[in-house]
């Protein structure tokens, strides 16, 4: 699992402390067809209900090349009962029980698909019954967040294309927020954490369950690549440095301008990273006051931190590419 440090995104003018991502997935390690509980393992893929060990077929989450945001593959989770598929695929990492978390991911879902289901608990969710939220993908459209007793965000979703989806799970005050695009749809109750329940894990099943029709379960179809897990605990801000610069329009495909403001330097440099921590463009910059800078970036949808530092003060901002 990799380890990298990132650099947290929230409003200026303050200083951001730094997020750690603790276990992370972007497929591309894989092979086009790999079922991922045969080669991912040992970066925490497995079945549900199944210990580690070699996949059953129609039951593992497959590698896909059909479309994926960084480099060309990403995970799939499908219904299909004609074709005997019914993938139902849990992603783990080291259950925690105290602090505050990022979970990342891109989200595709094709058109005309009835959607999907994301469960979020403990590492052993499957046998434990464990879970302390869940997103509901219904079809093409819209993307529901539960804490299994109520739902508190609503979102929408665009067909065959790639969302920005993060889930943050505060352990300590038994909440869950979730945005999308980079933007919030709602803060609510995580009931299972309040009552000692850990996050481990994911489980990212192909069948699109009905909310609103008790027991009704219908085939699903969706895409996710990029998956992250990122320590927050702590991340806020520090009026250090009032540094004031402006991001627009954000969310942008790709083509966005940075306003200095009052704030003049020289020979800073300006990073863009992926939430994988992969730089994806840099520069040096120097800048007067008053000054701005136009943005015209070939990027993957997706959230990305924006930095400009010298040698006295540093600027983060999350950015969104559609």
């Amino acid at each position: 699992m990799k380890k990298i440090l990132l650099s947290a995104a929230f409003a200026v003018p303050f200083l951001i402390n730094a997020q750690t991502t603790l276990v992370s997935e972007d497929f591309d390690s894989y092979s086009a067809g790999d079922l991922l509980t045969d080669v991912g393992a040992a970066n925490g893929w497995r079945e549900w209900g199944s210990p580690n060990g070699a996949a059953t077929a129609g039951y593992s989450a497959q590698v896909t090349d059909l479309s994926a945001t960084s480099g060309s593959l990403a995970g799939r989770s499908v219904s299909d009962a004609d074709a005997g598929i019914d993938t139902d695929a849990i992603w783990s990492w080291t259950d925690l029980t105290t602090g505050k978390y990022s979970i990342t991911m891109n989200l595709y879902v094709p058109a005309g698909s009835a959607g999907g289901y994301i469960g979020v608990g403990d590492s052993d969710m499957d046998n434990t019954g464990g879970q302390s939220n869940a997103l509901y993908i219904m079809g093409d459209t819209l993307l529901l967040m539960s804490d299994d007793a109520a739902y508190f965000g609503q979102a929408p979703l665009t067909a065959d294309t790639w969302t920005a989806v993060e889930m943050v799970i505060d352990l300590d005050a038994a909440t869950a927020e979730l945005f999308v695009d980079g933007m919030s749809y709602g803060v609510g109750n995580a009931t299972y954490i309040a009552d000692g329940i850990a996050l481990g894990g994911l489980d990212l099943w192909g069948m699109a369950v009905d909310v609103t029709q008790q027991g009704v379960y219908n085939p699903g179809d969706y895409y996710y690549d990029d998956l992250a897990v990122a320590d927050i605990t702590g991340v806020g801000i520090d009026e250090i440095s009032p540094m004031v610069i402006g991001v627009a329009p954000n969310p942008s495909n790709g083509e966005f301008s940075i306003d200095f403001n009052d704030y003049a330097f020289d020979n800073a440099s300006l990073t863009i990273t992926n939430m994988m921590g992969a730089v994806v463009y840099n520069e040096k910059l120097s800048a007067v006051s008053n000054s701005s800078k136009n943005f015209n970036l070939d990027l993957n949808a997706g959230v990305y931190v924006l930095k400009v530092a010298d040698n006295t003060n540093e600027f983060s901002s999350r950015i969104v590419i559609k």
